[in-house]
């Protein structure tokens, strides 16, 4: 929020950190929050007097110049963190593959077309992996399995569905945001996981 350092200042202008931390949260159950310029991957930490949070409030960039309609002229010194042609504005992103802006909107559209990722079941996996966190997102129709690693390290996972609560039957396993058919039988899910990565795997009966 307007009173915390922003999310990419927070990951240390790692972006594949900041697509992780955009995957957990909008993969997550209850409401996901974006605070303006996440999206785009603006920074902004606390200083000193007397401007304090000003610069955890710098205005949106909404275009690589920082000149355009609609866009503030509020709060522009010299030591600010976001500046002109940084790659950090809605139009340099745009339609960009592999941009923040782009991610953003590929799982907030997935979000929106499934309901499974906004009120289904939560479920915890055991991907008995250091630093990676799983679970299931599911409802009647759908089933999601979210992987997150967070270590620094490749994992070459093997994550065993057998004891959650998926329906029986026979599976195939997409990573829905690469579109990549991943190993899947009998329950049994491989996945090479590069650090700092996560996965949305929709598991649809075959």
């Amino acid at each position: 929020n307007h009173d915390t350092n922003r999310a990419m200042s927070e990951v240390k202008g790692n972006l594949a950190r900041a697509k992780l931390g955009a995957l957990l949260s909008l993969t997550l159950p209850f409401t996901p929050m974006i605070y303006y310029g996440e999206e785009i991957g603006m920074a902004g930490v606390k200083a000193g007097d007397p401007d304090y949070d000003k610069t955890r409030r710098e205005p949106m960039d909404w275009y690589a110049s920082e000149n355009g309609a609609g866009m503030t002229n509020w709060f522009k010194p010299s030591f600010r963190n976001n500046k002109p042609n940084d790659g950090i504005s809605v139009e340099e992103q745009q339609g960009k593959p592999g941009s923040l802006l782009e991610h953003y909107r590929a799982l907030t559209a997935l979000r929106n077309a499934n309901a499974a990722l906004r009120t289904g079941l939560f479920e915890t996996v055991d991907a008995k992996a250091d630093k990676v966190y799983a679970y299931l997102r599911q409802d009647a129709k759908t089933s999601f399995l979210v992987v997150l690693n967070f270590g620094d390290v490749n994992q070459a996972l093997q994550i065993d569905l057998g004891a959650a609560s998926l329906p029986d039957g026979r599976y195939a396993a997409m990573e829905v945001l690469s579109k990549k058919e991943l190993p899947f039988d009998s329950f049994m899910l491989k996945l090479d996981a590069p650090a700092s990565t996560g996965y949305v795997i929709q598991l649809h009966r075959r």
